[in-house]
């Protein structure tokens, strides 16, 4: 008869916990026009002009000047996930992961001499 109760008590615990474990995950992108590979490779350093650049990807989030003849022109994206996973209303764990990517594209003269892009998570 023990062995019966246990294996009635262990059914009714798997059966009852069995739909309260939940996991959601979900991925979200802030972005302004990010360059693809293929489009940066046509770029032609001192040849590819800022008005080819406002045609691909539109006006820079920031403009910074170094000097007078030199601009660097910004795009920047946010790709951010979150993961939930929750058992039961008393255990739950959320993980967030935020990551900023900045292309940076030095202009001189109204022509692209250099360019590079920067990465950190959040």
């Amino acid at each position: 008869m023990n062995r019966l109760t246990t294996s009635l008590v262990i059914s009714f615990l798997v059966l009852i916990t069995s739909g309260c474990i939940s996991y959601k995950s979900e991925r979200g992108t802030v972005n302004h026009a990010i360059p693809q590979a293929g489009v940066l490779s046509q770029i032609e350093l001192g040849t590819t002009t800022t008005d080819w650049l406002l045609a691909q990807f539109g006006h820079p989030q920031a403009v910074r000047k170094p000097d007078e003849q030199t601009a660097v022109w910004q795009y920047e994206n946010v790709a951010s996930s979150t993961t939930r996973v929750q058992a039961l209303p008393l255990f739950a764990v959320e993980l967030k992961d935020v990551e900023k990517t900045v292309y940076n594209f030095e202009v001189e003269n109204s022509y692209i001499v250099r360019y590079w892009h920067e990465s950190a998570a959040q």
